[in-house]
């Protein structure tokens, strides 16, 4: 969606301290959920030599957008490291922007910038989660008898449409928390109205996206600004599902060691992988089915 259907889709007013909540989640995510379980594939990874068709296509899709020597888990691991570190300029920069309760009546471009990059570092999260699990997953299979990835039709095609969202945010997500305040601060501070919208793409130019976001995404992705007053609800479900992504991750990883040891896994483990990967589809159909039932239109 262009930034206009985006301003648009945003509810009447937010209080201030829902957005800050959502960052204090993403950082649970990241320091709780998802750093940990990525360091340990790292370490899993660190002598092995991609053989699945799923980790050489990442790779090369990923060398088109970002240079880097060495394995793609790494530089994003990197990556999320520093959205980690850079979770507290985001949250001065919430307080220096946004009032106790604010309108979007009147929203300024540098606003809409700040809840699409919290927005979109959100998305990076949960798909980074979501590409370690199926890339750990497809080593394991091509190593021997690891168990079948039983994922749901929808979650493979979110995770292949979403792909190239994925990579273009990596310069973003990278920044350090010099650069990001730069970033940030650099987007023009006028207000978004329809009436001078073409008039402002021509003079503000690259102010109104510093970052280079852009207002569209392949695929869909979860948007805790445009749930209404479901975003507490959102938040729960969604982090119940990064909790299992992490858990589904370390029983994936341990298969991998496994076979990386002997060539053999445990049947006890691959039913432990099952059971989790069903309950994380569960929980990923109950945040869509959020999401659908209160878009804002």
């Amino acid at each position: 969606m262009n930034i206009l259907d985006y301003v648009k889709r945003l509810s009447p007013t937010y209080e201030r301290k829902e957005v800050m909540g959502i960052l204090k989640q993403l950082r649970e995510e990241l320091t709780d959920h998802t750093l940990p379980v990525a360091r340990d594939a790292q370490e899993a990874f660190m002598d092995h030599t991609f053989k699945s068709t799923y980790a050489r296509e990442l790779t090369q899709t990923l060398r088109k957008r970002v240079m880097f020597q060495g394995s793609p888990l790494d530089i994003l691991v990197l990556s999320l490291e520093r959205l980690d570190g850079n979770i507290p300029v985001l949250e001065k920069e919430v307080k220096r922007l946004f009032s106790f309760q604010f309108s979007t009546a009147n929203i300024t471009y540098d606003r809409v910038a700040l809840l699409r990059y919290i927005e979109s570092a959100i998305f990076y999260a949960k798909y980074f989660r979501k590409l370690l699990l199926r890339l750990v997953a497809e080593e394991a299979i091509a190593m021997g008898s690891a168990a079948p990835i039983r994922w749901a039709k929808a979650e493979r095609m979110w995770l292949d449409d979403n792909l190239k969202a994925f990579i273009e945010l990596y310069p973003a997500m990278a920044k350090d928390s010099r650069d990001l305040t730069k970033a940030l601060t650099q987007t023009a501070n006028a207000e978004v109205d329809e009436a001078t919208y073409e008039t402002a793409k021509k003079s503000l130019g690259p102010r109104m996206d510093p970052m280079r976001l852009g207002f569209s995404a392949t695929g869909k992705w979860n948007l805790p600004f445009h749930v209404g007053k479901a975003i507490a609800e959102w938040q729960v479900k969604r982090y119940q599902t990064a909790k299992e992504e992490s858990q589904a991750l370390q029983l994936r990883i341990q298969e991998l060691r496994e076979l990386q040891e002997d060539g053999n896994t445990s049947p006890k483990l691959q039913k432990l992988i099952h059971h989790t990967e069903e309950r994380i589809e569960r929980l990923d159909y109950a945040v869509a089915k959020i999401e659908e039932d209160n878009q804002l239109d």
